[in-house]
């Protein structure tokens, strides 16, 4: 499946069940859309597909991240810029409803 193509279902997703990805990380998230929905892609494409969808729901609603069927705000988080974080070089993303 292609960023494009993902970045189409997670957002339908977002739509029905808004929580779905709150409190994850990539891998999470492919664990995620393999038990729930039998799709397997790559982190580094759902990283991409979710950077958008947060990029694009910044532009078009403003504030920090994407709109969600329940009004909360899907947002974003990089480890790696956190203090306490023993991450050196690699960046973990996670993502949660705000």
């Amino acid at each position: 499946m292609k960023s494009e193509e993902l970045k189409t279902f997670i957002i339908n997703i977002l739509a029905e069940k808004p929580r779905f990805f709150d409190g994850v990380c990539a891998q999470d998230i492919k664990k995620l859309l393999l038990d729930n929905y039998n799709i397997s892609v790559s982190e580094k494409t759902i990283i991409k597909a979710m950077m958008e969808i947060i990029e694009e729901g910044i532009n078009k609603f403003g504030g920090d991240g994407y709109v969600c069927g329940d009004n909360s705000t899907l947002t974003w988080s990089d480890e790696h810029g956190n203090a306490n974080s023993k991450m050196r070089g690699l960046h973990k993303y996670w993502w949660f409803n705000i």
